[in-house]
């Protein structure tokens, strides 16, 4: 949830995992992130403590996520240049965007080929 609500969105991260295995198409891996995120109680969600010390609310995550996973979804498939699979777009900050050919071709946004995730980058400062 601190991904999408303070880093990125959504679908670029997915975008840019695409294609490193056969099972890590946009579709799959947002199925596979809402069975992850929505498969666990909301007891068991209740426990986790976010980074300020607060409790994470089941209904909030929940609210967060079902939004985030939908736009991602729009994203990849109706947005996402497909001659660029697999790469991460970011703009001039380094911040991931949900880049299209038009940012791409007037330089608002950079594409970064992701070829694996050996290491994680670090974008920004935070």
């Amino acid at each position: 949830m601190d991904i999408v609500d303070r880093y990125a969105p959504l679908g670029p991260l997915v975008w840019a995992v695409s294609g490193k295995a056969s099972d890590l198409a946009p579709p799959s891996t947002l199925r596979a992130i809402r069975a992850n995120a929505f498969g666990y109680a909301e007891e068991e969600i209740e426990t986790v403590r976010m980074k300020d010390g607060s409790t994470m609310e089941w209904r909030r995550l929940r609210q967060v996520l079902d939004q985030a996973l939908k736009v991602a979804s729009d994203y990849c498939e109706s947005i996402a240049p497909t001659e660029h699979f697999g790469c991460l777009f970011v703009e001039e900050r380094e911040q991931p965007v949900e880049a299209g050919d038009a940012m791409i071709a007037n330089g608002a946004a950079v594409v970064m080929p992701v070829r694996d995730f050996s290491c994680i980058p670090v974008f920004g400062g935070n």
